[in-house]
C-alpha cells in the first residue's frame, strides 16, 4: 500500500500549482485538505481533497480553547500551525491510515515517498533539523502521541513544560529577539522527551544521509556542510536529469536532495525548481 502524501493548505493556492504536480510525477498519491479556494484548485485540476472543517474534532476545539500565543509572530497563523497537526491526526483516524507523509505546501518532492519510508519505518515519525514537521513521516500513534503531548502542556499552565515555554518566549522579549513559542519548539520538546512517547528512538531525523540521499531542511541555508550560493542566498542546488543535488563538504561529493524546502522567501524562487 502506498504512502500518502498530506498537505494542509488554506486560502492562496499559486504555490500548489507547483508543489502538487511535483509530488504526483514522482508516483506518489496526493491528497489535499484546505478550504474553499483550495477545492477549487483540486477540483479542476483532479487532486483528492478534503475540507478541513471535516476534521475539526473535540481534540482541535479544546486546542484552539486553550492556545496561549508566545510569540511576536501573527497569532492566528501561529495557532493555525499548531491546529493542523489536530486536523492530520483526525484525518489519519477517519480514513484509517496506518503512515502518512506531510508535506508543507512551500515543498518540492523528487522521491517516491513510499520507498523512502524503509529507511525510517524503525520510528513513529520523523522531522528534519530536530523540530520542523515540513517534511515528516507520521504513524498513527506518532501523529496522536504528539498530539496528546502538546494538549497536555496548555491544558497544564502551571507545569515544568508549559513554564519552559513562558520561559522561552520571555527571554525572546527581554533580548528583543523575534519569534518565541510556535509548533516547532512542540515538535523539539517532543523529540527529546522518551518519558512522554516521544525521543530519539521514535522520532527519526531525516537531515541525516542514508544511502547518499537527504530530506531538505531549508533552502535558505547551509546547514553547516553544503556548498552555498551567496549571491542569491541558498544552497547551490545543480540538477542530475530532473534531480536536485547539492555538494557535502564532509562527504566530498554531491548527495541527492529527494525534497527542497521553499521557506519564506524562497518561495519566490520556487517555480525555478522542477524536474
Amino acid at each position: 500500500m502506498k504512502i500518502p502524501i498530506i498537505f494542509i493548505h488554506l486560502n492562496d493556492v499559486r504555490v500548489l500549482h507547483k508543489t502538487i504536480p511535483q509530488a504526483i510525477k514522482h508516483n506518489n498519491d496526493v491528497f489535499v485538505i484546505g478550504d474553499a479556494p483550495v477545492e477549487n484548485y483540486c477540483r479542476d485540476h483532479g487532486v483528492n481533497f478534503s475540507n478541513y472543517e471535516d476534521f475539526c474534532s473535540s481534540a482541535f476545539h479544546e486546542f484552539d480553547s486553550n492556545y496561549i500565543h508566545m510569540s511576536s509572530n501573527t497569532p492566528w497563523i501561529e495557532k493555525f500551525c499548531f491546529l493542523r497537526w489536530f486536523i492530520l491526526d483526525e484525518y489519519v483516524r477517519q480514513k484509517e491510515l496506518e503512515t502518512i507523509f506531510y508535506c508543507d505546501s512551500d515543498v518540492m518532492i523528487y522521491c517516491d515517498v513510499t520507498e523512502e519510508w524503509e529507511k525510517y519505518n524503525q520510528f513513529d515519525a520523523t522531522l528534519v533539523h530536530r523540530s520542523c514537521g515540513a517534511t515528516s513521516y507520521f504513524t498513527k500513534t506518532g501523529i496522536n502521541n504528539f498530539c496528546n503531548y502538546t494538549q497536555e502542556i496548555y491544558k497544564n499552565t502551571s507545569s515544568y513544560k508549559f513554564d519552559d515555554l513562558l520561559f522561552k518566549y520571555k527571554n525572546h522579549q527581554k533580548n528583543n529577539v523575534d519569534g518565541g513559542v510556535c509548533d516547532m519548539t512542540l515538535l523539539d520538546r517532543f523529540h527529546y522527551d522518551d518519558a512522554h512517547l516521544g525521543g530519539p528512538a521514535r522520532i527519526g531525523e531525516m537531515t541525516h544521509v542514508i544511502d547518499d540521499s537527504v530530506f531538505d531542511h531549508n533552502i535558505n541555508v547551509d546547514e553547516g556542510i553544503y556548498d552555498y550560493d551567496e549571491a542569491i542566498g541558498i544552497k547551490n542546488i545543480q540538477f542530475d536529469n530532473g534531480i536536485p543535488f547539492c555538494y557535502h563538504k564532509n562527504l566530498k561529493r554531491k548527495v541527492k536532495f529527494n525534497s527542497l524546502h521553499f521557506q519564506g522567501k524562497a518561495k519566490n524562487i520556487l517555480y525555478e525548481y522542477n524536474s
